[in-house]
């Protein structure tokens, strides 16, 4: 017993005490594709103080701030390797490689293996994957709009009277309206010729959701009929379309990709938003099977409802906090 416990001290603190002192020690590289003949390299960290050699004819090396590096290379950058010479870390060098499309590739380089090899322009079909992967991932992770796709669909199966093919025909015809305007204000935003802050588009989606969850009533006369729900799922459509543009701010969209990643972009959008509203349409259908309609309309108004409130004075207090001097 004493031996074990004699061991498990050893394991807690002798040798973690051992791994820090003899450690890795790690350096970082990053790598911007400025252009197709440019690209700035840059160390990091404590112990990087390194070099850049070329293995490319007639590319050349500036040294800019004793730690960055302009690689120029007429025929062009892709392709072309790095070696990192002159190492003060004892350990790995984590090199990152951002292309002028956005997209980043890693490597791990150690003085037995320093050369990276810069990535070439990428495909068509790549750039256009991963704006669909974009789109559909903001869908799918936004709980403000999943909760209006609940909305929807809740609509949707209570004007149905629980029918699914019903329902589904019904929900077809709101969700058009609602991806045809969310698409006219994603576009026009990502394009420049539409402005408006963030903060406003972030609190105003939350707003549709306090909006449409006061209509979230079964059998209610005074909820609106079908041409009602598509107009107003029109209207929130637009609101929506400010908040998917943010997605494609901050450099997400570039300059060589405005058009490919639009479509992409729209594409993963109505195709993230396509598989919610099948997941919660088959939820809610089956929902009905086991409680009321009326049980499932409050629980459902309550959830969007309350959560819309909860997101809309956050957001607005970021508003007025913004406003202030």
């Amino acid at each position: 017993m004493r031996l074990l416990l004699a061991f498990a001290l050893f394991v807690l603190f002798v040798l973690p005490t051992t791994a820090h002192a003899h450690g890795t020690r790690t350096a970082y590289l990053d790598v911007t594709l400025t252009s197709e003949t440019e690209a700035l390299a840059t160390f990091h960290g404590e112990h990087a103080s390194a070099g850049l050699r070329l293995d490319a004819d007639g590319c050349s090396v500036e040294d800019l701030r004793g730690r960055s590096f302009l690689v120029r290379c007429p025929r062009g950058v892709a392709g072309v390797a790095l070696e990192a010479t002159g190492w003060s870390v004892e350990g790995v060098l984590v090199s990152r490689v951002t292309t002028r499309e956005g997209a980043s590739t890693g490597a791990v380089l150690t003085p037995r293996s320093p050369r990276l090899v810069l990535p070439g322009r990428e495909s068509t079909a790549r750039v256009l994957v991963r704006y669909v992967r974009l789109g559909g991932e903001h869908v799918t992770s936004g709980v403000d709009h999943v909760l209006f796709l609940l909305a929807l669909v809740w609509q949707a199966a209570s004007a149905a009277r629980g029918r699914l093919t019903t329902a589904a025909r019904e929900l077809v015809r709101t969700a058009t309206a609602f991806t045809l305007a969310h698409t006219l204000t994603l576009t026009t935003t990502a394009l420049g010729v539409l402005q408006v802050p963030v903060v406003v588009a972030e609190a105003s989606i939350a707003a549709s959701l306090v909006l449409v969850a006061l209509d979230l009533r079964p059998d209610d006369a005074t909820a609106p009929r079908t041409r009602g729900r598509t107009l107003l799922a029109a209207a929130f459509g637009l609101v929506h379309g400010l908040g998917f543009a943010t997605a494609l701010g901050d450099g997400a969209l570039t300059e060589d990709a405005v058009a490919l990643g639009l479509v992409g972009f729209n594409v993963g959008v109505e195709l993230g938003q396509a598989l919610v509203l099948a997941v919660l349409l088959v939820l809610v259908a089956a929902s009905r099977r086991l409680t009321t309609d009326r049980v499932l309309a409050n629980v459902s108004a309550y959830a969007v409802g309350v959560t819309g409130t909860v997101l809309f004075l956050a957001r607005a207090s970021l508003l007025l906090a913004s406003r202030l001097p």
